[in-house]
């Protein structure tokens, strides 16, 4: 699986989300009318896509990697929020 993300959007889940250095972010699936991704602290397991920012571990459980692949999660800074483009 092929994931990626800004150190802007890093930096703002680390932000908004309160983690602290050696905690964990979880990427996941939630659907709805379509699907959209979630985002919380969680717990990581070694089976589990991730990345390393700043001592925080950013992460995708296998079962929802089929949103994520070949995407870059990107903090747009005119609307405050972060969006999941085609990488």
């Amino acid at each position: 699986m092929y994931f990626e993300m800004t150190k802007a959007a890093a930096n703002f889940y680390k932000e908004e989300l309160g983690v602290q250095k050696g905690e964990a972010v979880r990427f996941f699936v939630r659907g709805g009318e379509g699907f959209f991704f979630g985002v919380r602290k969680d717990e990581c397991e070694p089976t589990d896509y991730q990345l390393k920012y700043n001592e925080v571990t950013f992460f995708i459980k296998p079962d929802d990697a089929w949103l994520y692949d070949g995407k870059k999660l990107v903090y747009q800074a005119d609307n405050d929020k972060v969006g999941l483009l085609k990488a």
